[in-house]
Parts: structure tokens; sequence; C-alpha cells
């Protein structure tokens, strides 16, 4: 409930020979994110303001004065504001009545607010336990910390179909298959280490197509002997960068670009006649290295 307290203090300044002015003083009590009104209901030649802890706070016209609501965290340490201002009556010949008022503002313990999901989307056939994206909110009383702030799924189906952690991270519970599910909606509340609890948002989250993984697409080769072997590397996605990363026949593979040269050997060099060199493939700058595939050994065999 909000609470607000008025105290009006009178002082008449008197000269030698009349009253020049008087002086009225007004103490406001009340709770952050609301105004407060001042309606004089007698007529007013002017309303001048004189100064204020913050005049931008204030809306002043002929007959009201209005404190905008205030943010208890933004304020000083102080927690007040105060504006002075005069008022002159029709024919008053000069004499002036001289307000001071000041307010005091209070602390409300506010639920949080904003609550935001990182991603909004998940590809089909992703496995259970895949985190979707994380969840976060603001509170005004926990500054920008959102760890601070606990997050909640809604109704039995969002409990059914995902999990959240203390981190905020969304998990899927099951693996995702779009053509016996579709796409998922689900409701989100948070909560603050006072248990104030925020309104329930309510999220869809679209299922996208499968994007098959970054592969090296390029297959075990032959080649007659004494001859250079020019093998062209590819990849199922193509824009990528290839690297010798090993294999026990490494010294025989040399690499340009996207051309691996195996060199020239004789068919009666050794009994074996599969040789093998592992390549990597990157394709670079994009999603911070996710699309780099691990060292694949490609064999390369002479005709028996």
């Amino acid at each position: 409930m909000k609470t607000i307290k008025l105290f009006i203090i009178s002082v008449l300044l008197l000269s030698s020979f009349q009253a020049l002015a008087e002086l009225k003083k007004g103490f406001f009590t009340l709770d952050e994110n609301n105004e407060k009104v001042v309606n004089f209901m007698y007529e007013i030649k002017s309303l001048t303001v004189l100064s204020s802890s913050d005049r931008d706070q204030f809306i002043v016209s002929n007959n009201v004065v209005k404190m905008k609501p205030q943010n208890y965290e933004a304020l000083d340490n102080t927690k007040k504001l105060w504006i002075r201002f005069s008022i002159e009556r029709p024919n008053a010949n000069g004499y002036k009545i001289y307000y001071y008022f000041e307010y005091t503002i209070l602390d409300v313990n506010e639920a949080p607010k904003n609550i935001q999901l990182s991603n909004k989307t998940i590809e089909d056939g992703s496995a259970s336990g895949t985190v979707i994206g994380t969840v976060t909110a603001t509170d005004e009383d926990a500054g920008t910390d959102s760890t601070k702030l606990s997050y909640h799924l809604e109704g039995s189906t969002s409990n059914k179909d995902f999990s959240i952690n203390s981190k905020g991270e969304l998990s899927i519970k099951a693996k995702v298959d779009k053509k016996q599910k579709g796409d998922y909606y689900f409701s989100i509340s948070a909560s603050d280490p006072q248990g104030n609890k925020s309104k329930n948002k309510l999220f869809h989250i679209t299922v996208t197509k499968a994007t098959p993984k970054f592969a090296i697409t390029t297959a075990d080769v032959s080649t007659p002997e004494n001859a250079d072997k020019v093998i062209n590397l590819t990849t199922n996605r193509g824009g990528a960068d290839f690297l010798i990363a090993g294999g026990a026949d490494e010294n025989k593979f040399s690499l340009s670009g996207t051309t691996l040269t195996f060199k020239a050997t004789d068919f009666e060099a050794r009994d074996d006649k599969t040789y093998s060199v592992e390549i990597t493939a990157n394709r670079a700058g994009t999603n911070g290295g996710a699309n780099e595939h691990p060292p694949k050994p490609l064999l390369l065999r002479l005709p028996i």
C-alpha cells in the first residue's frame, strides 16, 4: 500500500509595515514508481520554480506541481528530491507565497521482468539434453546480476518437454522429431531471492531442418606406381582449409590448398601397397571453429 505523509509548515515573514511573503513547506513520503501531484485550487497569477534537486523530475504548470515516478535504486544515497517555487495570486500587489516541497522515496521489493531467451530454434534430430539457450531476466533489486534470479517452467507441458538449471540454461528432454511433435510452446517465470515472482512469459521454439555435419568427402584412391597422384580434397559444404595432421606415410604427401599430392613410388618399394595420411579440415571463421572436422584417415593404394 502506498504511504503518503504530508506536513505543512507556514511561516509569516513580516516587515515593520506589512507581510511581504509567506513560506510553506511540504514533506511527502511515498513508494517508488509512483507520481505525486499537488493541485492548487485557488486562482494563480504565476508559479515560478526557483530551484530543485533535479528539475527534470518535476512537471510544473500554472496550478500543478507533479513529481514524476522515481526508481529507488537510481536515486542517490539520500533517496530524496526537493523543489522550491513561488506563487503570486492576482491583485496581490507583489505578495508571494514561497513553497519548499521535499519527497522521500521508499524502496519496493519488485518482481523480475523482461524475461528473455537467447535462442529460439533447435534442429530436427537434436539429442535429449541439447541446450537450446539461456534464460535471463531483469530485477531492480538484483541489479544487472541475473544469476541471483531463479527460473521456472510453468505448466505440465513445459516441464514434460524441457528442463532448466540454476544457470538458466534451457534443455530439451527428448530427441527432437519435427514430424511427430512439430514446434514447441512453453511458459517461463522468474523469481528473486525474496520470493517475488514475475508474470509467466510464453515462448515459441521453432524446429529447423537438420543441417548435415561438416565432413570431408574425399574417398580413398588408387594410383599406378612411379607416378605422382594428385587428389582433390572436398567437403560437404565447401570453403574449407585443409591440413595434413599425421598418418604413417605423411612424409610421402604434400598439400597446397585443396590439392593433395602423393609422390611417385616404386611398385617394389615395400610389400604393403597401402599408404595412409590423416587430413583435417576447418571452415575458417565459422561458428568459432565449431565446424572443424577431426583428422580423417585417407588411404591410397597401389594396384597389385
